[in-house]
């Protein structure tokens, strides 16, 4: 069975800075996670009200089953990533696995 790692972001203080980190930065460092079969980035503008959602931005990765996974985030790249996003989305971000 597939699996899914999803990652919500608050909204930043600095969402254009946080974009740029997040995309010079963090990207580049996650294509290099082995296993994945499909990401997703989507950035949110409105909630279905029109206001300002709580959330900014939604990750998903896929993995083709939990081993996979498993494998992916006990990785040096995995690893590096994770460093690399606490240094400036602490405090932001919840992440989640699901199938």
């Amino acid at each position: 069975m597939s699996v899914k790692f999803v990652a919500l972001f608050k909204q930043p203080e600095d969402p254009e800075t946080f974009l740029r980190t997040f995309n010079e930065e963090h990207v580049p460092l996650l294509l290099k996670v082995p296993g994945p079969t499909s990401a997703d980035i989507t950035k949110l503008d409105r909630d279905s009200f029109g206001n300002k959602p709580d959330v900014f931005l939604v990750v998903t990765i896929g993995f083709p089953d939990r081993e996979t996974f498993k494998a992916a985030a006990l990785s040096p790249e995995w690893r590096a990533a994770t460093e690399n996003l606490m240094t400036f989305a602490k405090g932001i971000v919840t992440a989640y696995v699901g199938s």
